[in-house]
C-alpha cells in the first residue's frame, strides 16, 4: 500500500517524446553528441532526461588521448576512481559516493560486473575500442534494476563509420616503455554497416606500492590485447539488426605488501556478445529485442608458487525485449521485460554457482508546454535473494525557452554478490539488497548558442549496507548492518564552438556513515575539473586540470585497522595534434606535467610524469 501511496504522490517526470531524431536507427543515433540511450534505455535528447548525464563521443576520445577509461571518468563531476597504482591497476568507481559493486557498468547494453565481487574491471577496457561513453548519475534501479545505486555507466564499442571502407592505423609509444597499437576498418552503405578494431597496448609500469622491499620494490607491468567488431544491416525503413563483439585478455602485475616472496599477477579475459533486433511495427511503436552474453574469467597467480591459483569465471545470459509506445501527441509509454542468468565457476568453489534475474517496468511520459513528468516502477524476482520494487518520478517546469528545473525521486537498490551470499571464507545466504531513496534538483540552462550550464543538488540514503562484521558467535560474515547518507552538490558547465571546446566541472560531497558521522573512505569532498581546447587550421592544444580534495582511508598495516588522511592533490594534463596531411596525424600528450607525488589508496602511489606521441594514418579508400 505504501508503494502504490508513494507513486501517486511522486508520479511525474521529464522527458521529451521526441527523439532527436525518430527515424535514425539507434546506432547512427550513437554518432550525436546531443543523445542519449542509457537514461531510458532508447535514444532521446540529453536536455530531454530527467537524470544528469555526461557523453564522450569517439571525437572526444580522440581529443582528450586517454590512455584508460578512467582517464575520461575523471573528468565527469561527482565520478571519483581510486587506483591501486599505475595503469591497469584495480580501481574504485565511486559515483557520488556510493561504491564500486553499487554503480552498474554496462557494455553494448549488457551487465559487464563479475558475478563474485560485482566489480567491473574497468582497467582492463581500452579506448581504442570504444565508441561512446555515457556516465548518468544517480538511481536508476526503476529501469534497470539491481546495482544502478550510484548511477549507470554505458560504453559502446565503436561503429562504422560513413560509406565505402575507411581504414585506420595508429601507433603510439611512451614514457615506462608504453606501446600503443591499434587497426581498424570500418565502412558499409546506406543499408549495412560494420566495423573490425585490433589493438594492443602494454607498459613496463611502475613501482605500485609505497614499500621498497623485496618483490613489492619492483615494477608491475601491463599488457592488453583486444578485439572488436560490430555488424549492422536496415533490411527496410522498420525494420534493422545487428550484433557487436569485444574480447579482452591481458595480464597485470600488482604488489602483496604483506608477504616478502609474492610475485603476485592477474590474468584476465572478459568477452562481450551483444545482438539485437529493432522494428517499428507501427508509427506509433517501436520494439527491440535484446540478446547478449558476458564472461568475466580472472585467475590470481604468483610467480614463485605454481600451485597458487584462484579461478573465478562469470558467464551471463541475457535477453530483453524493450517497447516505446506514443499515446498522444503529449504522451509516451516504455514497458520493457528483462532475464538474466549467472552462473559462477570458482575455485576454491562457493556453496551455490548459478542464480536467475526476472524484470518488468513500467514507465510514463508526458509533456507540455509549461510541464513535463516522469513515472516509473520496476520488479524484480531473484532466485537468490528474493523480490524487490524500485519506483522513480520527476517533474520538469520549463523557466522559459533556455532555463528548465528538474524535481526528481527514485529508488534503487544493490544485488548481494556471490561472495557476500557464498563465499567459502564466509557468508551469510539471509542477506537482502541494499536500498537507497534519492531526491535531486536539477538545474539545465543554454546561456547562449554552445554554452549550456547542468546543476544538480542531491541527497541518497542507503540502507542495508552490507559489510564484513563478526556476529554473535565470533563468526566473521557479511551483514546487513550500515547507513550511509550522500549528500552533494555538482555543476558542470561546457562551451563549444568551431575554435574552442571548453569545459568545467565541480562536485561537493558529504559522503558519511548515519552512524558514526563519520566520512566513508576514498571519498572526497571536493573535486574539480577544468579543460580546455583550442583548434586552429591543422592544429590543436589543449589542457586539462584535475583537483582532489583530501580523503580517508583505512590503514591494515596496524592492529588494529587504524584511519589514515589521504592528501588532496592538482594535475595538469596537456595535449596536442596536428593533421599534418588529410591522412596522417601526430598526437602528443603530457600527464602529471609537474610530476605531482600523490596517491587515491592507501600504500599505493600513481603515475608521475609521464608522455606519449602517436601517429595515426588513417588513408581515404
Amino acid at each position: 500500500m505504501k508503494k502504490i501511496t508513494s507513486l501517486a504522490l511522486l508520479f511525474g517526470a521529464v522527458s521529451s517524446q521526441t527523439q532527436a531524431n525518430p527515424s535514425l536507427s539507434q546506432g547512427e543515433q550513437l554518432k550525436l553528441p546531443g543523445v542519449v540511450v542509457t537514461a531510458s534505455r532508447e535514444a532521446e535528447s540529453i536536455e530531454g532526461t530527467s537524470a544528469a548525464v555526461t557523453v564522450f563521443t569517439r571525437e572526444d576520445i580522440d581529443r582528450l588521448q586517454p590512455l584508460t577509461v578512467e582517464d575520461l571518468l575523471r573528468q565527469v563531476p561527482g565520478v571519483h576512481i581510486a587506483a591501486n597504482g599505475g595503469r591497469g591497476s584495480t580501481v574504485g568507481l565511486y559515483i557520488r559516493g556510493t561504491s564500486t559493486a553499487q554503480s552498474l557498468v554496462l557494455i553494448d547494453g549488457q551487465r559487464a560486473a563479475s558475478a563474485s565481487s560485482g566489480a567491473t574491471a574497468i582497467n582492463a577496457l581500452s579506448p581504442d575500442q570504444i565508441e561512446r561513453i555515457e556516465v548518468l548519475r544517480g538511481p536508476r534501479s526503476a529501469i534497470y534494476g539491481a546495482d544502478a545505486i550510484g548511477g549507470v555507466i554505458q560504453i559502446f564499442t565503436r561503429r562504422g563509420d560513413g560509406e565505402g571502407l575507411n581504414p585506420r592505423v595508429q601507433v603510439g609509444y611512451g614514457s615506462q616503455e608504453t606501446w600503443k597499437r591499434s587497426v581498424g576498418l570500418s565502412g558499409g552503405n546506406q543499408d549495412t554497416r560494420f566495423s573490425l578494431n585490433v589493438s594492443s597496448d602494454e607498459t613496463n609500469g611502475i613501482d605500485r606500492t609505497t614499500a621498497n622491499t623485496g618483490p613489492s620494490a619492483d615494477k608491475d607491468a601491463y599488457r592488453n590485447n583486444s578485439v572488436s567488431a560490430h555488424l549492422s544491416h536496415r533490411f527496410s525503413e522498420n525494420l534493422e539488426a545487428g550484433a557487436s563483439v569485444l574480447h579482452q585478455e591481458g595480464e597485470t602485475e600488482y604488489d602483496n605488501t604483506y608477504s616478502l616472496v609474492d610475485y603476485p599477477y592477474d590474468e584476465f579475459k572478459l568477452t562481450n556478445l551483444s545482438t539485437y533486433v529493432e522494428a517499428r511495427p507501427t508509427a506509433s511503436w517501436r520494439t527491440r529485442f535484446e540478446l547478449g552474453r558476458n564472461d568475466n574469467d580472472n585467475i590470481n597467480l604468483k610467480d614463485n608458487d605454481p600451485a597458487f591459483r584462484n579461478h573465478y569465471i562469470t558467464t551471463r545470459h541475457s535477453a530483453a525485449w524493450l517497447n516505446s509506445v506514443q499515446l498522444t501527441d503529449a504522451q509516451g509509454l516504455r514497458v520493457g521485460l528483462d532475464w538474466y542468468e549467472e552462473k559462477l565457476d570458482a575455485k576454491p568453489a562457493m556453496a551455490e554457482d548459478s542464480r536467475w534475474n526476472r524484470g518488468a517496468y513500467l514507465q510514463h511520459r508526458f509533456q507540455s508546454d509549461w510541464l513535463a513528468t516522469e513515472v516509473g516502477v520496476r520488479h524484480d524476482d531473484n532466485e537468490a535473494y528474493g523480490e524487490a520494487t524500485t519506483l522513480s518520478s520527476a517533474v520538469t517546469l520549463p523557466i522559459n525557452e533556455t532555463h528548465s528545473l528538474t524535481l526528481s525521486y527514485s529508488e534503487a537498490f544493490r544485488a548481494p554478490t556471490f561472495n557476500d551470499l557464498y563465499s567459502p571464507w564466509g557468508n551469510n545466504p539471509d542477506l537482502n539488497p541494499e536500498e537507497s531513496k534519492n531526491v535531486e534538483l536539477l538545474w539545465r540552462s543554454r546561456l547562449s548558442n554552445g554554452l549550456h550550464l547542468e546543476t544538480s543538488i542531491y541527497r541518497n540514503a542507503v540502507d542495508d549496507l552490507i559489510v564484513w562484521s563478526t556476529n554473535s558467535l565470533g563468526q566473521d560474515m557479511p551483514l546487513n548492518v550500515d547507513r550511509a547518507l550522500l549528500e552533494g552538490l555538482e555543476a558542470s558547465l561546457s562551451y563549444r564552438t568551431m575554435a574552442w571546446t571548453a569545459q568545467a566541472g565541480i562536485s561537493l560531497l558529504r559522503a558519511k556513515d548515519r552512524d558514526t558521522d563519520e566520512d566513508l573512505i576514498r571519498r572526497p569532498r571536493q573535486s574539480l575539473h577544468l579543460g580546455l581546447d583550442h583548434h586552429f587550421g591543422n592544429f590543436s592544444l589543449g589542457g586539462t586540470v584535475l583537483g582532489v580534495g583530501k580523503a580517508y582511508d583505512t590503514n591494515f598495516d596496524t592492529w588494529p585497522a587504524t584511519r589514515v588522511r589521504l592528501g588532496g592533490y592538482t594535475l595538469l594534463n596537456l595535449r596536442a595534434n596536428w593533421n599534418v596531411t588529410p591522412e596522417v596525424s601526430l598526437a602528443f600528450k603530457v600527464d602529471n606535467v609537474f610530476d605531482k607525488d600523490y596517491t587515491s589508496v592507501y600504500s599505493y602511489q600513481e603515475d608521475g610524469r609521464t608522455a606519449l606521441v602517436s601517429v595515426t594514418w588513417a588513408p581515404v579508400l
